[in-house]
């Protein structure tokens, strides 16, 4: 059983990996593909392995490999011809645009080795993000980490940012893939992943733990223990990291997802956690009703007005999808502190995603970028329904996350985020009360009263939010950087952005 058990996981858990590589084991990231929307519609139809990063007013999309179809003769190719031609994708968001009216800016990154499942962050000037890991198309591997820099026009240029001499550095393991990445405040995590072996001619991978800092202002590395998953095989596919900044003395790490392991599986219903300020792990049951097994689905996590913390989750793959007639597309939310589960029945009908990606964007608003759609068989969606248009309503779907709905339009000028009804009634109903807390050291961490707070944080008698609880207000942010705040930069890689330093939870 624990065979079959290994043989299921590595094939849901790699098969886009696999895939990504393309035909005849290419690396392609397809963005070459994409025409400017004045030419006509996007002919982008599937994309998987890229990153998304918001910096001042544009959404860049990093890396990948494509898929797309010439709506003149409805050909699909998978991964273009020729040599990988790096790119990078930029969408303005100063103003309102539809889905099927948006313009595509190609950036190019020629100077750029061509990557596939980089992990990205923000700089702490807020003007820039950087990238790192990924594999390779070509080896010998550079491992150094590469910058971009926008021009403010929809345009940028990358430059590599070498590691000589930094402290700690060479004796990492980089994650090829599948590691998940959180920021916040001083400091950006990457969790788990998997790293490539010598020889680089044979693929032979190991999965990371541990976790290791990077202090971009010192140039320096360290490593200790990730007490959370020493026996768990992590990859950002099945699990997604959030920075919460109200919680914990200064923040806390929040990760949530299918832990697994050869010999057990834990569910979407443990939520696992991690304090920077005493450097320890903990984890905490949610109620409500729990989202299946799935990999490759998106997240992101945004704070209310309120002082709760809501997590979006869409899409994904069943890990046992033989069991399912349909795949779900509904919504899920999670909110702390309450740690309760709530689904949100607001499908996108025939436009279910994997290994999409997501990221907050214009105030109360998700976009969701990219992904493959759902397999029919050993083939793709039926070409029909790419050539009536299914496919370019939805690539750039918009979520209004206070209203919970969907619509294929964007608009800048959104309210900032409140917390849906949903949310709100759960609260105003006394539900807060009924948690059952794994220990009161970790209710301390996300109830506490104004009086326990320390002076530099202590909330006023107006921060004390309507579900009862503080909401700290002293921490003073790097402007425009939060990730679960209105302001822009931001960065996704299953997870939110917005630090000073970068730390990476991997194994050596």
């Amino acid at each position: 059983m624990t065979l079959l058990l290994t043989l299921l996981y590595f094939f849901a858990g790699t098969l886009c990996a696999n895939h990504d590589a393309g035909p005849n084991n290419q690396m392609n990231d397809g963005l070459q593909q994409v025409r400017r929307q004045s030419e006509g519609l996007v002919d982008l139809t599937q994309v998987v392995g890229h990153k998304l990063a918001i910096v001042g007013d544009y959404l860049h999309i990093h890396g990948g490999w494509a898929e797309y179809a010439d709506p003149g003769t409805g050909n699909v190719t998978y991964g273009g011809s020729g040599p990988p031609q790096p790119r990078t994708l930029s969408i303005y968001l100063g103003e309102p645009w539809d889905s099927e009216h948006v313009e595509i800016n190609i950036i190019d990154s020629s100077d750029l080795p061509h990557f596939l499942n980089q992990e990205v962050w923000m700089d702490p000037s807020g003007d820039s993000f950087w990238a790192w890991g990924g594999q390779y198309q070509d080896g010998p591997h550079n491992l150094n980490p590469w910058r971009f820099t926008p021009d403010g026009d929809g345009g940028g240029s990358w430059e590599e940012v070498p590691m000589e001499g930094a402290d700690g550095y060479d004796a990492l393991l980089k994650p090829i893939q599948g590691a998940v990445t959180v920021t916040g405040r001083d400091t950006a995590y990457i969790l788990g992943g998997q790293a490539r072996q010598e020889p680089l001619e044979e693929y032979h991978s190991e999965f990371l733990k541990g976790l290791v800092s990077y202090d971009m202002d010192a140039n320096s590395w360290a490593n200790t223990s990730a007490g959370c998953c020493i026996e768990s095989l992590v990859q950002d596919d099945h699990i997604q990291g959030f920075f919460t900044p109200s919680f914990g003395a200064n923040g806390l790490l929040v990760y949530v997802g299918f832990w697994w392991t050869p010999e057990s599986q834990v569910d979407m219903g443990t939520v696992k956690f991690y304090d920077p300020e005493t450097d320890t792990w903990n984890s905490q049951a949610t109620s409500g009703e729990t989202p299946f097994h799935r990999v490759g689905y998106c997240a992101i996590g945004v704070e209310s007005p309120d002082g709760t913390y809501e997590i979006y989750m869409y899409g994904g793959m069943p890990i046992f999808y033989w069991e399912f007639d349909e795949w779900p597309e509904e919504l899920w939310i999670l909110t702390l502190p309450g740690f309760h589960w709530m689904k949100a029945d607001i499908a996108m009908t025939g436009s279910f995603r994997f290994k999409q990606q997501c990221i907050r964007a214009g105030g109360r608003q998700m976009l969701s970028v990219g992904g493959e759609l759902r397999l029919e068989g050993p083939d793709l969606m039926p070409l029909s329904y790419i050539l009536d248009g299914g496919v370019y309503r939805h690539h750039l779907p918009v979520l209004d996350m206070t209203n919970l709905s969907w619509s294929n339009e964007f608009d800048p000028d959104m309210d900032e985020y409140d917390s849906p009804q949903m949310v709100k009634d759960w609260y105003s109903e006394g539900n807060l009360d009924d948690v059952p807390w794994f220990n009161e050291e970790v209710k301390s961490l996300f109830i506490r009263s104004a009086s326990t707070q320390p002076p530099s944080t202590r909330a006023t008698a107006t921060d004390i939010s309507p579900t009862g609880f503080a909401i700290s207000t002293g921490v003073t942010a790097l402007p425009n950087t939060s990730d679960d705040g209105a302001g822009l930069p931001q960065v996704t890689a299953g997870a939110v952005a917005g630090g000073a330093a970068l730390a990476i939870l991997l194994g050596l």
